[in-house]
């Protein structure tokens, strides 16, 4: 049982650095959306996220489906974070 224990210790690791990846790509996407802003450009830019998103597929072993379902999210999370502000 304690390397179940240990696994789930650096799962648990593992979880609190993508949530602080999240939040450092979150603070990077608000300064880019401020310079948007500011220069009066389209907010979401739908060609550069399919080239992301593609590129990632590409360059990983998981399944092509599940990391567009979680760029997209990510994307739209962003999208409405900034809405708010």
């Amino acid at each position: 049982m304690t390397d179940i224990n240990q696994f789930r210790k650096n799962i648990n690791i593992i979880d609190k650095k993508i949530i602080k990846l999240l939040e450092n790509r979150f603070e990077t996407v608000n300064k880019i959306w401020k310079i948007k802003t500011n220069n009066n450009q389209q907010l979401r830019d739908k060609i550069h996220e399919k080239i992301l998103i593609n590129k990632l597929t590409d360059e990983s072993n998981l399944s092509k489906e599940f990391i567009k379902q979680i760029y997209e999210q990510i994307l739209n999370e962003n999208e409405k974070y900034f809405k708010q502000k």
